[in-house]
């Protein structure tokens, strides 16, 4: 029985230990955890904290919370769960390490909220840490899960601390950890799966060893939207993302660092990142679009390389992405406002310098070399059916341009140095289209691109001419086909070594171009065609100066130029080219007495100037206008089938090109020009003759009225031009040829030149109606009185000066005599002319024979005092009878008393001989008064002016027959004409009596 009774106790003994165990389990337990819990949220959380049901099942180790939440002081959900199950086993008592069979959290519930000044609320929740004072070297804690979960959680993520607010939630959230343990090298397998309420999705899996920190797996993000992402980030982004979406899968490798000095190893591999829709446009920008879109985005093998410090992309594609560029009033392009940076405040470096850890790992101080900056490597990248739209609003007008159609190819683009290829294909403002292949290397820049442009219409340009010009470009089609170089190496042979600067080789066109002077909306300069081939253009490689330009050939085919003088004597080419507003301001000129100013030397460091080379320039069918608003009326005239071609042009200074063209004015009238010029330095050599035949003169009425005083109604110009100029020395030979020159009305103009324009020409008209001249000229260029223009009027109206003023000058330069011509000497009171002045006479009829339109004015009136004196003497002569003996004279004294009583009314009074005188004979007294009645008897004998006149038409008479005498000359040519104007120009003391000729 006492045995019995043992039993029993022993019995009894565990039945109550069972009990108490199973008690305590069930009941103490649970009850000792929630009030812990609740101690501990309150007491050291300061939160509160409520609790469903803990339970706990002391046999099968089993651990239950239900109901499990965590609120702010103020009430709200800080963190919570629906039920955690933890079920650990026995195994952990002998194998010192936790081991927990399964551990669920269902239904986890998470605030993390991020307050404006940046604290973090869970960070709330971590007590205050105190310096451990357990050796580094204490081996971590074992633990062992056979299975963890977590699943039907959710978190919201809230942030104050960027400026604009971001919220996001992840639910339903679910991982899943297999055979996790803390033993070294052990993988632990994981996958964690995510939702937000966007609909964004979040995947991981692979494994993970605690001893050493090592991770490896994929992950995936599916269907991210950008929008609320860049939101969160706009402080550190200059642009907003106002759509799109990113996905991306992709694997990555992490292993911790050996030692405190190194860097953690990881690697990073992108399988494939897709978007779609994405859309930057400028921030805070109202009403505008997007200035960039991409509809489709397709990369493909990103592998990034911390280690190597480099991102390998294998391709790389932006399917139908579009750009819209504009530049604002003020020059400023809206990309350049997306890509400025906002000021961000740098983020808070926790970990220690560089070289605090090597003072650490080394005893001292040694600062670590700079990084090598990350490099960027995409193997290939392209662009699909891409569009550019760029707007330019600094132009009054704006101006548009687009590019449609863009595909772009990039083969190994990367910051790494290596070679580019790059093929662009797309069309231009929807009408031409660009092309682009070849190979680009970075640091240094080299390019090796061949580059075509097809069919550009260039009145797309209109609004950048109307800011400096008045020209209007009504059609005009842009080609260009070519290679550049730039920065190539070069070639052995060239001494300065190096690369070479850009260099261009290729050809460029213009087709159907038509401009206009937006003025006056007349033509200005079209051409059917305009092809430039053979162009070589390069730059110095230091400076990207312009040093040469080579151009094997232009061709302008059904060319065209309009040049005007307007009304205010301005040209329509120096109005059009020169800025809106400028046509009434002008330049104000500078002031020609300032001393002080200094001419301006050429900079030291002046560049030279590029060489520039022309092989040949081929004119087919052009045609050009000339119209003169300054004059009325106005004068219009043009060329046409103008044909030919200029060779060999050249900046050099020894450089000849040759000219020879061939066209017609006004249709009819043939021009030539030839010769040999230094085309780019003309005023340093030229050599050219210029040839003008069967003009008609009609076409410059307009300039004979207003500088000649008379229109022109007929008659036509040859003409022989020959330039000559070296170093700035002109020496001119203008050969005319005048055929029929007729001159009509009277213009009264004020800007005639006063002199008898008629009478020049018909001085220098021959029998046939032809005048030809030779105008030499010569001068200076640097000269400021010499013009080059305006050289033949002026030596064509000097002449015609000198010819008016001095007809009969001119005449005896053709015919022989000279200026003498004008005078017919006759001796005093004689009509007959003696042989000197006879053949004078047939001089001058032998001249107007050979000028036909001249007339001859003979005077009529020839009064001076010889004639005279003349005159009374003949006729005192004639009362003289012979005198033989004084019975002679005493009949012709008588003769002379009676003639003088006749004309005088009365007798001549003698003077009474005076008393001392001695007594005179009776022959000297008869001589005495015949001497005193001839001197008194003179005056009265003198002609009356009828009888002057008629002396003065009877050598009119005589001048007239000798000259009519040449049967060739018609009588109507010779006037006898009663004008003063016309008499004698000698004075009072002349000998012989001067007869003043006249021309008309």
């Amino acid at each position: 029985m006492q045995l019995s009774r043992r039993r029993l106790i022993v019995i009894a003994s565990i039945t109550i230990a069972i009990l108490g165990y199973t008690a305590a389990g069930f009941w103490l337990v649970p009850m000792i955890a929630s009030s812990q819990l609740q101690k501990f949220a309150s007491g050291t959380l300061h939160r509160q904290l409520s609790l469903g049901s803990v339970q706990f099942n002391p046999y099968t180790l089993e651990l239950r919370v239900n109901e499990l939440a965590l609120k702010e002081t103020d009430g709200s959900a800080l963190l919570g769960f629906r039920q955690l199950y933890i079920d650990a086993e026995l195994a952990s008592l002998w194998q010192r390490r936790i081991n927990l069979a399964d551990v669920q959290l269902v239904a986890p519930d998470i605030k993390v909220a991020i307050d404006a000044a940046g604290k973090l609320n869970l960070a709330n929740l971590l007590p205050a840490s105190e310096p451990s004072q357990k050796p580094a070297s204490a081996a971590p804690v074992r633990v062992r899960i056979g299975q963890l979960s977590v699943t039907q959680g959710h978190v919201v993520i809230s942030d104050l601390s960027k400026g604009a607010p971001y919220r996001t939630e992840l639910q339903p959230l679910a991982i899943s950890l297999q055979e996790f343990s803390t033993d070294s090298d052990h993988k632990n397998a994981y996958t964690i799966s995510a939702r937000t309420t966007l609909a964004e999705q979040l995947e991981l899996a692979g494994e993970f060893a605690v001893q050493p920190l090592a991770a490896s797996g994929s992950f995936a993000i599916k269907q991210l939207q950008l929008p609320p992402l860049a939101t969160y980030a706009a402080a550190s982004l200059p642009f907003e993302v106002a759509d799109g979406l990113l996905s991306l899968e992709g694997k990555y490798t992490f292993a911790a660092a050996e030692s405190p000095v190194k860097a953690p190893g990881w690697q990073l591999t992108l399988d494939k990142v897709a978007g779609s829709n994405f859309a930057i446009a400028e921030r805070n920008a109202v009403g505008s679009k997007p200035a960039l879109v991409i509809p489709v985005i397709d990369i493909a093998g990103v592998q990034v390389s911390p280690v190597d410090r480099k991102v390998t992309i294998k391709s790389a594609a932006l399917g139908s992405p579009a750009i819209d560029i504009r530049r604002d009033s003020e020059g400023v392009l809206n990309l350049s406002r997306l890509l400025v940076q906002s000021e961000v405040k740098p983020a808070v470096n926790i970990a220690p310098p560089t070289a605090e850890l090597n003072t650490a790992a080394n005893g001292s101080s040694q600062q670590s070399p700079a990084p090598a900056p990350w490099q960027l490597q995409i193997i290939d990248s392209r662009i699909d059916s891409g569009t550019v739209d760029f707007t330019d609003n600094v132009p009054a007008a704006a101006a548009h341009f687009s590019l449609q159609a863009l595909s772009l190819q990039i083969a190994n683009l990367g910051t790494a140095g290596a070679t580019m290829h790059v093929a662009g294909d797309a069309r231009v403002n929807n009408e031409s289209r660009f092309t682009l292949d070849g190979d680009i290397k970075g640091s240094p820049l080299q390019a090796s691109l061949n580059v075509d442009l097809d069919s550009f219409t260039l009145p797309a340009l209109q609004p950048y001419l109307e800011q400096q010009t008045q020209l209007s470009l009504k059609s005009g089609l842009f080609s260009l086909h070519g290679h550049v170089d730039y920065g190539q190496p070069a070639a052995p042979d060239n001494a300065s070594g190096g690369n070479n600067g850009l260099n261009f080789a290729g050809d460029a066109s213009i087709n159907n171009l038509h401009s206009a002077d937006k003025l006056t909306g007349t033509e200005f300069v079209d051409w059917k065609l305009v092809a430039v081939k053979g162009i070589r253009i390069s730059t110095a490689a230091d400076t990207n100066q312009l040093t040469r330009v080579a151009i094997a050939s232009i061709v302008a085919e059904q060319a065209y130029g309009n040049l005007v003088i307007a009304a205010n004597q301005t040209i329509n080419v120096s109005q059009i080219l020169s800025p809106p507003g400028m046509q009434k301001a002008g330049a104000a000129p500078a002031a020609a007495n300032n001393k002080t100013e200094q001419p301006r030397k050429p900079a030291a460091n002046a560049s030279a100037k590029p060489q520039i080379t022309i092989d040949s320039i081929n004119i087919v069918d052009s045609a050009g206008d000339f119209t003169d608003h300054s004059i009325e009326p106005n004068f219009s005239t043009g060329i046409i089938e103008l044909n030919g071609s200029v060779s060999g042009l050249s900046s050099q200074p020894a450089s000849r090109a040759k000219l020879n063209l061939q066209g017609k004015v006004d249709r009819f009238a043939p021009v030539e020009i030839e010769g040999e010029m230094n085309m780019l330095s003309a005023n340093q050599y030229s050599d050219v003759r210029m040839k003008f035949s069967n003009m008609e003169l009609t076409t410059f009425d307009p300039y004979s009225g207003k500088f000649a005083g008379y229109n022109i109604s007929k008659g036509k110009l040859s003409a022989d031009l020959h330039y000559r100029i070296i170093d700035r020395k002109l020496d001119a030979e203008h050969h005319l040829r005048i055929d029929n020159l007729e001159f009509g009305d009277k213009t009264n103009s004020k800007d005639a030149a006063p002199i008898p324009v008629k009478l020049a020409v018909a001085l220098l008209k021959d029998s046939d109606g032809l005048i030809e001249l030779d105008l030499p000229v010569s001068g200076s260029l640097d000269d400021p009185q010499f013009r080059f223009g305006p050289l033949i009027w002026r030596a064509f109206m000097g002449l015609l000066e000198n010819v008016a003023t001095a007809p009969f000058a001119a005449l005896g330069r053709l015919f022989g005599g000279g200026s003498e011509l004008e005078f017919v000497e006759f001796e005093p009171g004689q009509v007959k002319l003696n042989p000197v002045e006879s053949a004078k006479l047939a001089t001058l009829a032998k001249a107007l024979v050979a000028r036909p339109t001249l007339k001859l004015n003979i005077p009529l009136n020839t009064l001076i005092a010889a004639d005279s004196t003349a005159m009374a003497q003949q006729r005192l002569l004639a009362l003289r009878p012979t005198i033989a003996d004084n019975a002679g004279k005493t009949a012709q004294l008588a003769a002379l008393e009676l003639e003088y009583k006749n004309r005088g009314g009365q007798a001549l009074v003698y003077p009474a001989s005076e008393k001392d005188a001695p007594p005179a004979t009776a022959d000297v007294l008869l001589d005495t008064k015949i001497q005193m009645l001839e001197q008194a008897l003179l005056p009265l004998l003198k002609p009356n002016a009828d009888e002057l006149a008629e002396l003065g038409r009877r050598r009119a008479d005589s001048v007239q027959e000798i000259l009519l005498g040449n049967t060739a000359l018609k009588p109507e040519r010779v006037f006898l004409v009663n004008d003063e104007s016309t008499g004698s120009k000698q004075g009072k003391d002349a000998v012989n009596v001067k007869m003043a000729l006249k021309l008309e």
